[in-house]
């Protein structure tokens, strides 16, 4: 109860004197916990491919007229340009994180808490139900959300550039 009246006064805070966190492009990355090998949102596929040899196709999934193909491995979703793959130029618009194999930059992974992610990365842009959304200013659409279970547990993480 306590924590819920605590998110509900930053969430009023932020929104009436517009103190926001500022999310750095860089922060975009994920770390993988095995061989710490860096993911950038934006990075070419080629290169994560080259990087994983296990990495498969998910599917293919409509956002805003917009297809979008998703590839899974092990505990995270790459999602690219349908039309960028026809073209051979295709960069990571999106990745989810579903397991603790992966973490942000500030070392913030599943089974973290709400807690943890605002002495991270202070207060959100914005809180819509149960998840946490961050926005790099400079950039419309560059959005880290957290999402969390019914206890204050990140169970997904994602990170996405709009086009």
């Amino acid at each position: 109860m306590k924590k819920n009246i605590l998110l509900i006064l930053i969430y009023l805070f932020s929104q009436t004197i517009s103190v926001y966190a500022e999310i750095p492009q860089d922060e975009f990355t994920i770390i993988d916990n095995n061989n710490q090998k860096t993911i950038k949102l934006g990075s070419k596929l080629s290169g994560v491919l080259d990087i994983y040899d296990d990495i498969t196709i998910r599917g293919e999934k409509s956002y805003s007229n917009i297809t979008f193909i998703e590839y899974t491995r092990n505990g995270i979703i790459f999602s690219i340009s349908k039309r960028a793959k026809i073209a051979k130029d295709a960069h990571i618009l999106g990745i989810l994180i579903t397991s603790d194999n992966y973490y942000t930059k500030k070392k913030l992974s599943i089974g973290n808490t709400k807690d943890d992610v605002i002495k991270s990365y202070g207060i959100p842009d914005d809180i819509i139900g149960s998840y946490f959304i961050y926005c790099n200013s400079d950039y419309d659409h560059l959005e880290l959300i957290f999402y969390f279970d019914d206890n204050g547990i990140i169970k997904q993480i994602e990170m996405y550039a709009g086009t």
